[in-house]
């Protein structure tokens, strides 16, 4: 586990930009943190660093946005979600997540997975676990990140 500060939106984005240069294949990046703590921030920088230059934002109301991009030459989707909407009942499977994840290229970045806990059932091996918090400054972010191999 490793844990940076942040001290503005841009500096979180390129922590972004750091994280998606590491994606080599399937992997699902869970980010979890309060309203505005900097998880959106994060997928812009994300997107950007990959070649996505659609306008980002957060599908609170649509649930998934998808995009394409490449890497290496290879195609990739970048699936995103964000679940804070999502009551505790509601299903994740009938989202297509299962599917998601099952097919090599696909990077998918879920906010506020926590929402669903039945989306833990369903997860790949390659998982990114982000946890933002708000820092001792104004736009200061306390940033921990773990993934499933226990690597920074």
């Amino acid at each position: 586990m490793k844990t940076i500060i942040s001290n503005s939106p841009k500096e979180t984005r390129l922590f972004a930009a750091i994280q998606a240069k590491k994606i080599n294949g399937s992997t699902a990046i869970l980010l979890n943190g309060e309203l505005g703590s900097g998880k959106t921030e994060f997928v812009k920088g994300f997107c950007k660093a990959v070649g996505i230059t659609k306008k980002i934002s957060s599908p609170t109301f649509i649930l998934q946005k998808s995009y394409d991009f490449k890497k290496q030459n290879k195609p990739f989707v970048l699936h995103h979600f964000d679940f804070y909407r999502l009551k505790g009942k509601t299903s994740v499977f009938g989202l297509g997540l299962k599917d998601i994840f099952e097919q090599k290229n696909q990077v998918t970045i879920i906010e506020w997975p926590k929402k669903n806990l039945r989306l833990y059932k369903l997860l790949p091996k390659k998982i990114v676990r982000i946890n933002f918090q708000y820092g001792e400054k104004e736009n200061s972010r306390k940033i921990t990140i773990a993934d499933s191999a226990g690597n920074d």
